[in-house]
Parts: C-alpha cells; structure tokens; sequence
C-alpha cells in the first residue's frame, strides 16, 4: 500500500512539473533565399515536386543570411529587366516554437533588405543583428 501510494505521488508530481516546448519552427524562402543559418551554409529540402519545404530550426535566436532578389535593368539599352541576386544580407529572428517563418525581400529602396513574416499572423518579426542588441 505504502508503494502504491508512493507511486501515485511521484505521478502527481510529475504532471505539474512545466513542460517545454521543443517542437522546431520552419523557415521557408519568399523573394529571398536564405544561404546561411546561424553562419552555417544551408541547402532547402525539397519535396516530391522540387517545391522547397524550408529549414527547420530549435527555438531561439539565430542569425540568416539571406539573398534578395531584385529587378535590375541591363545595358546598354537598359530597357529589359533582369533578375539578378543582392546579398547575401543578414537578418535576425528569435523563433518560437512549432511557428512558420517566410523570408521575404523587403519593399523599401533600390536594395531592399531581407524581412521575416510570420505565417498565419503575417507581422513582420525580424530584428535587428548583432552582440550590441539588447534583449526585448
């Protein structure tokens, strides 16, 4: 009897202990391409149909670079469009858990940088790179 009880508090304890979710956020490729995660080089997976089903990545911060494509004229009449890479250039993100990220070219400026829309809410969550970023 004294087991069973034993037992049955252990089960009680163990239920009210915080869970933590591990569950991977997916980032996929809009008009940008990521290159690199976190520094290190990345090639998409792909599906049956070569459609790119993204990167998966732990929960956190992490660093992209990514390639923007953009429309460029080309010489010498300078009348026909070509789509040519810029970057690759970084952008930030501190992905939540089981969450789906697109990265997509921003729509400011001749260059415009990379951002980071999150699925279904559609905010933008990138930010800003580097050690001197204080934590929000």
């Amino acid at each position: 009897m004294l087991a069973l009880f034993a037992l049955a508090s252990a089960c009680a304890t163990a239920s009210t202990e915080p869970s933590i979710d591990r569950r991977p956020a997916l980032i996929v490729n809009g008009h940008a391409t990521v290159k690199t995660i976190d520094g290190q080089p990345v090639v998409p997976r792909r599906a049956k149909g070569l459609v790119d089903t993204g990167f998966e990545v732990q929960p956190g911060r992490h660093t992209l670079g990514a390639v923007v494509w953009i429309y460029r004229r080309i010489p010498p009449l300078l009348v026909q469009k070509q789509l040519v890479p810029y970057g690759p250039i970084e952008v930030c993100l501190d992905a939540r858990p089981g969450r789906r990220y697109t990265v997509d070219a921003g729509t400011t400026g001749q260059f415009p940088p990379p951002i980071i829309i999150e699925q279904g809410s559609d905010e933008r969550v990138d930010r800003a790179c580097g050690p001197d970023v204080a934590d929000e």
